[in-house]
C-alpha cells in the first residue's frame, strides 16, 4: 500500500473513531451538529453555485444543471437545518447505508489481498462481514429510540476506525 493511501486511511480511520465516540457521549447533540454542519454546508455550496450561476448567465445545458443542484442543495441545506429533528429520526439507516457500502468496498480489499497472496486476507474479510451485518442490523434499525441508534452507530463507527488503522498498519 503506498505511504499517501495509508496516511488517507489512517486520516479517515481517525475522523470516523472521533465521531464514533462524539456519538457514544452526546449522541442527540451529535445527531442535530451533523445536521446544521451538512445543512450549512449545503446552503453555502448552493449559494455559491446560484451566484456563479447568475454572474456567468451560462443558460446551455450544463447552465440548467448548474442551476438545478444549486436550488437542490439550498432546500437541502434549509431542511437539514429547519427540520434537524425530523432527519436525525432516520440517522441511524443512513449510517447503516454508509457501512454497508463500506463494507463492500472492504470486501472487494480483502479479495484483492487475497489475488495478491496475503495471508491476512481472511481477517481482513472477516472484518468486513462482521462489519456489513452491522451495518444491515443498523439500516433496519430494530432499536426503539433515536439515541439507541446513535449509539451503536458510534460503536461501529469505532470499530471500522480500528479496522482502518489496523489494515493501513498492517497493509
Amino acid at each position: 500500500m503506498e505511504k499517501k493511501t495509508k496516511g488517507t486511511i489512517i486520516l479517515l480511520s481517525i475522523v470516523y473513531l472521533l465521531v464514533g465516540l462524539a456519538l457514544i457521549i452526546w449522541p442527540t447533540a451529535a445527531r442535530l451538529a451533523i445536521c446544521y454542519v451538512i445543512g450549512a454546508v449545503a446552503v453555502i455550496y448552493g449559494g455559491y453555485r446560484l451566484i456563479d450561476y447568475l454572474k456567468n448567465k451560462n443558460v446551455q445545458a450544463g447552465g440548467a444543471i448548474s442551476l438545478t443542484i444549486s436550488i437542490v442543495c439550498i432546500i437541502l441545506g434549509i431542511v437539514l437545518i429547519f427540520r434537524a429533528n425530523a432527519v436525525t429520526a432516520i440517522f441511524g439507516v443512513i449510517i447503516g447505508i454508509a457501512v454497508i457500502a463500506d463494507s463492500i468496498i472492504r470486501l472487494q480489499a480483502a479479495l484483492g489481498a487475497k489475488h495478491l497472496g496475503s495471508d491476512n486476507w481472511k481477517l481482513y474479510m472477516l472484518f468486513a462481514v462482521i462489519m456489513l451485518v452491522i451495518g444491515v442490523v443498523l439500516l433496519f434499525d430494530p432499536f426503539a429510540g433515536a439515541n439507541a441508534a446513535m449509539i451503536i452507530s458510534g460503536i461501529v463507527m469505532m470499530c471500522d476506525g480500528i479496522l482502518g488503522i489496523w489494515m493501513a498498519a498492517k497493509g
